[in-house]
């Protein structure tokens, strides 16, 4: 019974540590942090044959924490959206446009940590001129930053609420402090990247 309780407190205790990477970077709540453990869960394990997802649902419905925008407590509805077909189609067009495939051969944990620093300061680099329109983006348009940001739920555009603050010009400024492959340890102890 002990190896037991052992098995499931691990699998928990990773599910809760990868969802860390789903949640928003403010105002986060516990309805947030619900969502992201099912999303995290949902993305790395595709049945949950052993009904950890179904627990965690009943144990934060039994303390009354629900997001505020779910209809139902479901694991389809709980899930975080995937943006719609323009956007992702921006995001994939701004990683291809980026020297971030390369990028990922360099982050691994036996790489030389000097050379994987230098290299994610490159890549965060480079995504912050595509989102701001640098000059040596060509083929970009602000249509096509305005889809991209919202695909990683940013809003660049002129439209965006008027309390984002903007620097002087139009549309709100971007920060990109650092860009870095996302990998994922499975219930078995495999690992997995996400692919870009």
């Amino acid at each position: 019974m002990a190896i037991e309780a052992a098995k499931t407190a691990r699998v928990i205790l990773k599910m809760c540590i990868r969802a860390l990477d789903y949640c928003p970077p403010v105002d986060i709540d516990f309805g947030d942090y619900l969502r992201a453990l099912i999303t995290a869960d949902m993305d790395l394990v595709r049945d949950d044959q052993r009904g950890y997802r179904v627990a965690i649902i009943d144990a934060f419905r039994k303390r009354g924490i629900y997001p505020w925008d779910v209809r139902s407590l479901s694991e389809e509805s709980l899930r975080w959206w995937v943006p719609p077909p323009q956007e992702n189609e921006a995001l994939n067009q701004l990683v291809g446009h980026t020297g971030l495939r390369p990028f990922l051969g360099v982050w691994t944990l036996l790489s030389e940590r000097q050379q994987a620093f230098c290299k994610m300061r490159e890549a965060a680099a480079e995504v912050h001129d595509l989102l701001t329109l640098h000059e040596k983006w060509t083929l970009t348009t602000e249509d096509y930053r305005v889809k991209a940001g919202r695909a990683i739920g940013l809003e660049l555009g002129a439209d965006a609420v008027p309390t984002i603050v903007r620097n002087g010009g139009r549309t709100p400024p971007v920060e990109v402090h650092s860009v870095r492959p996302a990998r994922r340890l499975g219930p078995d102890g495999e690992s997995q990247r996400n692919p870009l």
